[in-house]
This record gives structure tokens, C-alpha cells and sequence, in this order.
């Protein structure tokens, strides 16, 4: 059962026989009422004090899932000098009910006769089962109650708040403060992720816990939140700081695919009632130091065997021992260069680009981005650096030894 924390306000009184409460002298039998005196309803029938306790479960505030209409009940306590008579009966409705639907009150019933409480006091027990429809919104709903002793009404009404809560419909909103990226080192901590959180409740927010799904590329709990608190009706931008997870072997084979993040979020209101959201949103991670230079040799090495047997091919064995390690080791570094380039430079490999599907630091893609940049890496890099390429080899050894006109054989 959850007791209702916010002070309950009384109307003004209308009749002058009946005392004002700023006008009476608390006794001592107060004491014993068991709610807070900041939540106690107080009431007042000619010169008899009457102090109320509204319990009910917070978490029963809200429509069945389904938009089913929930029931559930409402307990009423009250509480007044044993030498005076109780009260016997109470009515409630709700006030402003045209901007408050979606509640239906049932009539307030007695539980049991009256008895003593404590040393000083006497209590009643009531109790009425309220209905809580779909279109009911997540508000403070406001409540007056009247009290009645016998045949004597009090004039003064206790108002009181109910505060429902309706999940199925959107009350926060989250999403990114920026348009940038989030930028990941595989085994480190990312650039931070700022969020902006709009929450259109009538209650407190306090974040319970964030849950972070990235097919395993990063921690699953944040390693860093600013603040965990989102005022009633506000918006809030609140900075998270996440963690990507080390590279694992499998990972170097299975690569990184299109990162992909989840954050779910849970939510804690002034009643301790529990609230969730979840946001999604691509990011961008690297294999760390090791595993980026492994690859890029890997693919450039790769490469350089290719293109050497390319110019051998190309130049039918005429090159020296010397200048084919020149022109490994030139092949290699120009490689290498041109890979490095191209991943900071985020050109992407057109074969591979379909829909975006991958990212450009996927070991995999590291691995063909280096070879290919070793094998065709220089007409690249000159046309991504507008540089004129060099001009073309002098005419092959044969070609320059072709026979002039005039000197060509004789075939008989």
C-alpha cells in the first residue's frame, strides 16, 4: 500500500460555527494518528477535529494492459478524539471532471464498526473501489471529499490528488543532442553521448538503470551519467559516457558489421513506480593500436606479393634483384599510405558500399582496403590528392629497337 505524501488542502469554511485550523490548538490524541501530519486530511464538524489517512497502492494507479479498466481500491482512515463520535460516512468525487477522464468512483463504504486506537483516539476504516479507463492521462487527479458524523455534514471539503499513471502513452522522449557520431576505441572509454530527455509527467523522474545493447561491442552498463534526476514537466539534456569492450580473436574474424546501439532506460517516479524507454542510433568503433597495424601489414603484404608478380609478369623477368625489392618495399609503404588515407579521409570501397552496411574499421574491411589500396593505392592517392600522375615510361627496350625504315630484312 502506498500512502499519499502530498499535503491535503481543506476548502475555506462556510459555516462560522466550525473551527478554522489555523484557529484551534492541536491536542494530544493528534499525535497518534500514524500518517505524517503534512499528509493528513483535516476536517472539522462544529467543534469536533477529525484527521484523515488516504492509502492506496501506487502501482494499481493505471488501466490493465489492453486498455483493460483496472479496479482498484482506495483506503480511507479516520481518526478523532475517543470521546467524540466518528464519522460515519464520506463522499467523493472528482473535481473538474471534464479534464480529468477516464475515473469512475464507486460509493465509499464503511469497513467494520468504530474502534479505539491508542490511549486518546478512536478510528474508522472506509474503503471504495475506483475505476481507471484507457483514456484516463498520467496526471494528478484531483479529489474532494466530504465528511459526514451521524446527521451532521461538515461544510469544509478535504481535497485531495490521486496520481495516475497511464505507461501505454508516451511521456518521455529521448533522443540525441548532436548530430555527430559516437566515436569508440575497441578496450576504451567513447566520446560522450549527450541525450536530451523531455519528460511531460507531472512527477519526478529519477533514472533506475540504463542497459546498453550493442551486440557486444560495448560494456552494457554506462561507465559515466551526469545526472540521474529529470524534473516534473521538463526537458533535460544529460551527458552518458560509454565503454566499448576489448577486441576478442573471434571478433577480429567476425568483424565489427553496421554498430549498432540500444540504450533502454528505466524510470523511477515520486511513488516509486517504474517507467521505461529506449532510444537506438548507429556508432562508429576501431579495432585498437595492435589489431589496426596487424591488419593494415597483414593486407599491405598481401598486396605487395600480388603486385610483384604483376611487374614481373609486366616486365617478363627483365628487373634486377635490386630493383624488385625497391619496388616491394616502395609498393608496401605506398600502400600502406594510401590505406591510412583512406580510412581517415572515410572513403569507402564502392564494391562494398551497399546500403552502408559495414563500417570502413571492420577488421575485414581493413584487411581488403590495404590490399587493394597496396595494388591500385598510387592512381588513387593521386586523384584523391589532385596530384598529375608521373608521366608514362619511356617506350620498352624492343619497342626502341625496332628496326628503321629501310633496314628491315629482306624475306626472299
Amino acid at each position: 500500500m502506498g500512502l499519499l505524501l502530498a499535503p491535503l488542502t481543506i476548502a475555506p469554511a462556510q459555516n462560522r460555527n466550525e473551527i478554522h485550523p489555523d484557529d484551534h490548538v492541536e491536542a494530544d490524541w493528534v499525535d497518534e494518528v500514524p500518517c505524517s501530519k503534512e499528509s493528513q486530511g483535516l476536517g472539522f464538524i462544529k467543534e469536533r477535529e477529525f484527521r484523515l489517512c488516504f492509502k492506496f497502492n501506487a502501482n494499481e494507479l493505471q488501466p490493465k494492459p489492453g486498455g483493460l479498466t483496472n479496479w482498484p481500491t482506495l483506503h480511507f482512515e479516520s481518526y478523532t478524539k475517543r470521546t467524540n463520535k466518528n464519522l460515519t460516512s464520506i463522499d467523493l468525487k472528482v473535481d473538474h471532471d471534464d479534464d480529468h477522464r477516464g475515473l469512475i468512483i464507486e460509493k465509499v463504504e464503511a469497513i467494520g464498526p468504530e474502534r479505539k486506537f491508542g490511549t486518546q483516539s478512536s478510528m474508522q476504516e472506509f474503503s471504495t473501489k475506483i475505476g481507471i479507463r484507457s483514456e484516463a492521462q498520467s496526471d494528478d487527479y484531483p479529489l474532494s471529499l466530504s465528511i459526514t458524523s451521524g446527521n451532521e455534514t461538515g461544510d469544509r471539503k478535504i481535497e485531495i490528488r490521486l496520481p495516475l499513471l497511464v505507461p501505454a502513452k508516451q511521456s518521455i522522449v529521448v533522443q540525441k543532442s548532436t548530430p555527430s557520431e559516437i566515436d569508440c576505441w575497441a578496450g576504451s572509454k567513447c566520446s560522450d553521448l549527450q541525450l536530451h530527455f523531455e519528460n511531460t509527467l507531472p512527477y519526478k523522474l529519477t533514472i533506475a538503470n540504463v542497459i546498453i545493447n550493442s551486440d557486444d561491442l560495448l560494456e552494457p552498463q554506462p561507465a559515466f551519467i551526469e545526472t540521474n534526476s529529470i524534473d516534473a514537466n521538463s526537458e533535460n539534456d544529460i551527458t552518458i559516457r560509454l565503454k566499448a569492450k576489448p577486441m576478442t580473436f573471434a571478433r577480429v574474424f567476425s568483424g565489427f558489421g553496421k554498430p549498432q546501439l540500444r540504450i533502454k532506460i528505466d524510470y523511477k517516479d515520486d511513488y516509486n513506480r517504474v517507467l521505461r524507454s529506449q532510444t537506438e542510433m548507429g556508432f562508429q568503433i576501431r579495432p585498437n593500436l595492435l589489431i589496426l597495424a596487424i591488419i593494415l601489414v597483414l593486407g599491405a603484404a598481401v598486396g605487395t606479393l600480388v603486385r610483384i608478380d604483376l611487374g614481373r609478369l609486366e616486365k617478363a623477368g627483365v628487373i634486377s634483384r635490386r630493383q624488385r625489392i625497391i619496388f616491394a618495399a616502395t609498393t608496401f609503404a605506398s600502400g600502406i599510405l594510401v590505406c591510412l588515407i583512406a580510412l581517415f579521409a572515410n572513403i569507402k570501397l564502392v564494391v562494398l558500399s551497399d546500403q552502408n552496411s559495414y563500417s570502413a574499421w571492420d577488421p575485414k574491411v581493413l584487411f581488403f582496403t590495404a590490399l587493394i589500396a597496396t595494388v591500385s593505392g598510387l592512381p588513387i592517392l593521386y586523384a584523391y590528392l589532385k596530384v598529375p600522375r608521373p608521366p608514362e615510361a619511356s617506350a620498352k627496350p624492343e619497342e626502341q629497337a625496332a628496326p628503321k625504315d629501310g633496314n628491315a630484312p629482306q624475306h626472299p
